[in-house]
């Protein structure tokens, strides 16, 4: 989708005055992208992404406060809470777990799929309850190598 952006402008040369009052519009994009999940919940799939970009509205200023000398700055302000990207494979998923509910699945039993945090250092995590309800068997090696291993 095609999106714009206009602004305006005041210059006042003798002060290296310039302020700026800038608008973008909210763009909607459409990409092909390939989806897998570890473990594979799904079978991998080439599917249509969509990325929903917010609108962004700038204040740009700069003026000399001595010779040779300037102050700038910008404000920036983005409606983030229009901000969504859309999955088809992760909304699948999603959907099954919202149509379990609604089927009178207990949320607080419905295990969590797959899960990342930021961290400074690499920790594995191995749940072998949830592995053994997907049917996976986890190597001793990678239990002896994990960080945490939860029974």
């Amino acid at each position: 989708e095609l999106g714009f952006v206009v602004g305006v402008a005041y210059e006042k040369p003798e002060i290296a005055l310039r302020v700026s009052l800038t608008y973008q519009s909210a763009v909607d994009q459409k990409v092909g992208v390939a989806e897998a999940f570890s473990p594979p919940v799904l079978p991998p799939a080439v599917t249509r992404t969509e990325v929903e970009l917010p609108q962004v509205v700038q204040f740009d200023f700069q003026t000399g406060i001595a010779p040779k000398t300037l102050l700038f700055g910008m404000v920036r302000w983005s409606d983030w809470s229009e901000f969504g990207v859309r999955t088809q494979q992760f909304g699948l998923i999603t959907g099954q777990k919202v149509a379990d509910v609604l089927d009178g699945v207990n949320p607080g039993t419905i295990d969590v799929i797959v899960a990342f945090e930021v961290h400074d250092k690499m920790e594995t995590v191995i749940n072998k309850g949830s592995a053994a309800k997907m049917g996976l068997t986890i190597p001793q090696a990678v239990l002896d190598a994990a960080d945490v291993v939860i029974e």
